[in-house]
């Protein structure tokens, strides 16, 4: 499940990035340019770092997930039809929060290094 989080969180990460540079290309809007790319920096950074079995990593994950939730959720309940960024962002994010949050506090599986003594 570690390693599940660290992926989301690249994933997450580039989903940020692309989306703050698609946000300036198309609407010249510098404040998406830059949340996109410091939230795609800390998220790609925290990603290869659970990846490299660091815990430290999952926390900028778990953080930053559920801030684009309270961006972003809103956005699409508010709109439906909004798939990009709302809804992929969103669902992305919850399921990053939602691991890193259990891999946080969860109990460590003998031998696995999961858990939060691990890293």
């Amino acid at each position: 499940m570690i390693r599940w989080t660290g992926r989301l969180g690249l994933v997450l990460g580039v989903l940020c990035l692309g989306g703050g540079i698609q946000g300036f290309v198309m609407e010249e809007s510098l404040a998406s340019l830059i949340a996109g790319l410091l939230a795609g920096f800390f998220l790609v950074l925290g990603g290869y770092c659970s990846l490299t079995g660091q815990a430290r990593g999952r926390i900028p994950i778990l953080v930053i997930s559920v801030l684009l939730l309270g961006r972003f959720l809103p956005l699409f309940l508010k709109n439906p039809g909004n798939l990009w960024p709302a809804l992929a962002i969103s669902a992305v994010a919850a399921l990053a929060a939602l691991l890193a949050l259990l891999t946080l506090v969860g109990k460590p599986t003998p031998g696995t290094g999961a858990g939060p003594e691990a890293g």
